[in-house]
């Protein structure tokens, strides 16, 4: 079965500029909503659970695509698994995220961490699947 990788590693990446836009705007959005959903619990604990989400989501946000093109690089080209790299990425994220809430003592995580990973999971789809159609475009030209 032919693989993704002499394909999809061309594939060209986002500018600086854009990847550092994005992981300040998922800072700032996902650390307000950290906040928002824990301030009940005290202003600092709103703080404190902000800053880990909006750090978490902003780092995430910079590593994400690639994670997402070398899982699809390493899968056969099979259309049934264009869902795996999505998947494996919010998993391995998001344990990270909850970890990190767990340790903090973060007093709401599910509700903090469950819309940054649906945005997230709904990302990597769009990713594999722009991703896989770079190649089929590709594939066609050949």
């Amino acid at each position: 079965m032919k693989e993704h990788s002499e394909k999809a590693g061309s594939i060209k990446s986002t500018s600086s500029l854009f990847n550092l836009v994005s992981a300040l705007l998922a800072f700032v959005m996902w650390g307000a909503w950290a906040y928002y959903v824990n301030q009940p619990n005290g202003a600092s604990v709103g703080v404190k659970s902000g800053l880990i989400q909006g750090a978490a989501s902003a780092v995430i946000t910079l590593i994400m695509v690639r994670i997402v093109t070398r899982v699809y690089q390493r899968l056969p080209l099979i259309p049934g698994l264009l869902i795996v790299p999505a998947l494996l990425t919010v998993a391995l994220t998001g344990s990270c995220i909850v970890t990190l809430h767990w340790f903090a003592q973060t007093p709401d995580i599910i509700r903090t961490v469950v819309p940054p990973l649906s945005v997230a999971f709904l990302f990597c789809v769009f990713t594999t699947y722009k991703l896989h159609a770079a190649v089929d475009s590709r594939a066609a030209k050949d």
